[in-house]
């Protein structure tokens, strides 16, 4: 029932975004198609029609959980930085002994080859 909802553009409000997901999900696999058509009571030349409707609805939904999930990376890299605390010269100094002796060793073995 859910599928031919879907089909005549019903947006399925009520059920939660996994919900909707997986029903359009499935109409767009093709998973009982033929009955939701013929619950929804669509013509066979609108099938292609309804089915774009529900891609794009899809299609939407998909774009908003990427921009969640990259809004919430972000927001964890500015966490992360504001509980490591400020940049001490000491660490920026370590950091730089520990890049000139990996360099040295680099040279040494190039000059051993």
């Amino acid at each position: 029932m859910q599928r031919a909802r879907a089909l005549r553009g019903d947006a399925l409000e009520e059920l939660t975004d996994s919900q909707r997901e997986w029903v359009w999900r499935s109409l767009l696999r093709g998973v009982r198609l033929g009955q939701a058509t013929k619950l929804a009571q669509i013509a066979p030349e609108e099938t292609p029609q309804a089915l774009q409707q529900v891609a794009n609805r899809y299609s939407t939904l998909m774009d908003h959980r990427q921009r969640e999930r990259q809004r919430a990376s972000v927001d964890d890299i500015k966490r992360a930085y504001k509980e490591q605390g400020p940049y001490h010269d000491a660490h920026k100094a370590e950091h730089d002994h520990q890049r000139a002796i990996a360099q040295r060793d680099g040279d040494e073995r190039h000059r051993a080859l």
